[in-house]
């Protein structure tokens, strides 16, 4: 994790007295969503057995926030309960970058597709590029925890989170953007 996150979190614990679980997982290639997914859901349903749902909040950004939202899905469909809410900072959901367009890219000063979409090959492994561990915008959005998401117009992968958030919406998850 870069430096400036690791301030993000020292201040989000200062300013909210919480404590903070940061997994340091294996990146890829070495790891992938056929591996990472299910042991970060672990990690969260251990958490939620010693302290309570309403006392875990998944926070991730970026790929961590895919990887929260990947996780949550497992956590639902293994029949573990969820966190209390998932905060999703600009969440990379969506492996084919499908509804991401030149003109998206053109706005983005960090991001460009052929990386994006070669980053989300590596993490896929043997999985398929489209499999909800890895695109989590294709998977179930029933009895999620509520979400809040958080994304930028100028951001590559906006339109995704537009879609995400409408997903999680039309299934009744409470989602603010």
């Amino acid at each position: 994790m870069v430096g400036t996150l690791w301030k993000f979190v020292g201040y989000l614990v200062d300013e909210t007295s919480t404590h903070c679980v940061v997994p340091i997982y294996p990146l890829s290639p070495r790891g992938t969503a056929k591996e990472v997914v299910p042991a970060t859901g672990r990690m969260v349903r251990d958490l939620i057995a010693t302290v309570g749902a309403q006392n875990v909040t998944v926070v991730g950004n970026s790929a961590g926030g895919g990887l929260g939202l990947a996780a949550a899905q497992w956590l639902r469909d293994a029949g573990h309960p969820q966190p209390n809410a998932l905060i999703l900072i600009c969440p990379g959901v969506n492996g084919t970058l499908d509804q991401c367009t030149q003109a998206d890219a053109a706005r983005d000063v960090m991001q460009d597709i052929p990386g994006v979409l070669a980053a989300f090959r590596m993490y896929a492994g043997d999985l398929d590029v489209t499999h909800p561990f890895v695109s989590p915008l294709n998977g179930n959005f029933e009895g999620l925890a509520p979400m809040l998401i958080f994304t930028g117009t100028h951001d590559l992968c906006h339109p995704d989170r537009l879609t995400l958030a409408n997903k999680a919406a039309s299934v009744r998850v409470p989602v603010e953007m």
